[in-house]
């Protein structure tokens, strides 16, 4: 039994089943009801941290009638999180710019332990898609970004699976922002990549993902080499 925190959502994880959180109760007591809640009337009750977390006596109402567990739902949900939790982590570079010099070499060293820390994670589990907003691929310094360095890399995309975490969307340069889409919709779309210090940066106007497979495939825009 595990509560996964994915975005602003807390689930919780019962013998391949998922729960929504419901509501709060007194002190750590919380309600969970099933994740398929229009089809399943299964129900949880518990109290505790996520460190302490225990079932309430009787807290399991129901069994699931209409469906059988599904451990690669709840897999995916974690890796969703694993991801969530890393970008929240490179965000923190947008403030280490506006340290003092000292302050920020130190939190630049954090941030490329960070960045080694999740490479490792990348070359255990391979590139692959994840059904979330997210593209995972490894992470590099943003210095390799730059035309001189591009000769470091023989295509487009080798380039493009040595950048950090990629979304689907368009950016507005003027205005800072990234518009995302899920990585299910297989339009073609602007790819934005984010560097270790989370700033957005335009790969490809032209890529089309194919989810369908284990692996990621991107379609190679024209004219790139």
């Amino acid at each position: 039994m595990e509560i996964i925190k994915s975005g602003k959502s807390s689930f919780l994880h019962i013998d391949g089943y998922i729960y929504y959180k419901h509501s709060n109760g007194r002190n750590t007591t919380r309600y969970w009801r099933c994740q398929k809640v229009d089809s399943c009337r299964a129900r949880a009750t518990t109290t505790g941290d996520a460190e302490s977390l225990t079932l309430k006596l009787g807290g399991l109402s129901q069994d699931h009638p209409t469906h059988a567990p599904n451990r690669e739902a709840v897999a995916a949900l974690n890796e969703q999180a694993d991801v969530e939790s890393m970008i929240r982590q490179m965000n923190l570079g947008q403030r280490i710019k506006k340290l003092p010099e000292a302050k920020r070499q130190i939190a630049e060293e954090r941030i490329l332990n960070i960045v080694s820390t999740y490479q490792q994670h990348v070359k255990n589990h391979a590139v692959r898609l994840f059904r979330c907003w997210w593209l995972v691929a490894a992470l590099m310094a943003s210095w390799l970004l730059d035309s001189s360095a591009a000769g470091l890399f023989g295509c487009w995309a080798v380039r493009l699976l040595m950048l950090g975490v990629v979304s689907l969307g368009s950016y507005t340069p003027e205005r800072g922002r990234v518009h995302s889409s899920p990585v299910r919709d297989t339009r073609v779309h602007k790819l934005i990549c984010r560097d270790y210090l989370a700033r957005p940066i335009l790969c490809t106007e032209n890529a089309r993902i194919n989810h369908e497979r284990s692996a990621v495939t991107i379609t190679r825009p024209r004219g790139s080499g």
